[in-house]
């Protein structure tokens, strides 16, 4: 049903907002009826601005409406702008934005519909395309790998303690001081071993804004990425997935312990929980072992500094001596 104003059904809840801005590939689809919809409007003007921003990768897909359309807002999409524009007269501003976004993403490098036949070539060419563009985002493991001095162990470590193969569901608890690189190891892991589950989530602890109780209320799994928050609609899905999920910087046993049993008794045999805290004592109830995060000791210290000091120049002699 059409309002004439933009509702708050219409806007970008903060769930999608963040999967937006965490997304390394957008994929949008635009269809004939695209730009009568408000919501999907608003959702290109967010995407092209993080794009813009943040350097991610959009790719259209022109579904069953030509570029020239999309570019020119004639046809289809001159009859739904005719409309927004009497709808939005008091705000013609957004409309005009809404027209900007259109012309630039039809201007991007994207797929044609009409030359794909039959239907499940352009879908096929949707997932080729992305597999292609992927090795330019490589995972935090491969980037960073040679610069994480010490942490191999504890990759090695985390690893056994999963016990990849067994299907049970098994939690694993990382626990430190902060700083120490929990949440380093706990990402590391979740992204060498993605690839034994059917689906990866982060799920995180954003204190300044709500507690672990609030993400019990609101979880989206992200494909590529993250998991944030824990929606009914979602947790129905879970047994058809065997999942490998990080719970990250957790402060409250009582909570971690609903969260824990919730995922216990829906994820599919076979999923792994990683659950980083400061506090062992949180750890202890729900986890199957626990890992205490290992310091590093003086080599690798020493190495971590002549990185950060040296940069890509390494030290002379004397300055090797005098650091060692």
């Amino acid at each position: 049903m059409d309002e004439y104003k933009l509702e708050r059904g219409d806007e970008i809840s903060p769930t999608l907002l963040k999967a937006i801005k965490k997304s390394k590939i957008l994929v949008v689809v635009l269809s004939e009826n695209y730009a009568s919809s408000t919501w999907c409007l608003e959702e290109l003007v967010k995407i092209l601005e993080c794009k813009r921003n943040n350097g991610q990768t959009v790719m259209p897909v022109f579904y069953g409406i030509d570029p020239s359309v999309v570019r020119k807002q004639n046809g289809s999409y001159g009859i739904a702008f005719n409309n927004l524009e009497e709808r939005f007269r008091d705000n013609i501003e957004k409309v005009h934005q809404w027209r900007a976004a259109l012309t630039e993403v039809s201007y991007l490098c994207g797929l044609d519909s009409k030359k794909f036949r039959p239907e499940y070539e352009l879908v096929k060419r949707v997932v080729k395309d992305i597999l292609e563009k992927l090795p330019k985002y490589r995972s935090t493991y491969e980037h960073s790998k040679e610069l994480l001095f010490g942490i191999k162990e504890n990759i090695k470590d985390v690893e056994s303690r999963l016990s990849i193969g067994p299907e049970d569901v098994r939690i694993i608890g990382i626990w430190g001081m902060g700083g120490i690189g929990k949440t380093t190891l706990a990402t590391i892991v979740l992204e060498k071993l993605s690839d034994e589950f059917d689906g990866r989530c982060f799920l995180w602890n954003e204190r300044k804004q709500y507690g672990l109780d609030h993400l019990l209320d609101d979880v989206d799994i992200l494909r590529m990425d993250s998991l944030v928050g824990a929606s009914s609609f979602i947790l129905e899905r879970l047994p058809r997935k065997k999942m490998l999920i990080v719970v990250d910087d957790v402060d409250s046993s009582i909570l971690l312990d609903t969260l824990v049993r919730e995922f216990r008794h829906r994820l599919a045999p076979g999923s792994r929980i990683i659950v980083t805290s400061r506090n062992r004592q949180v750890l202890k109830g729900v986890s199957d072992d626990i890992y205490k995060v290992q310091r590093l000791n003086s080599i690798e210290s020493s190495k971590l500094f002549r990185l950060y000091s040296f940069k890509s120049n390494p030290p002379a002699i004397d300055d090797e001596n005098m650091i060692s």
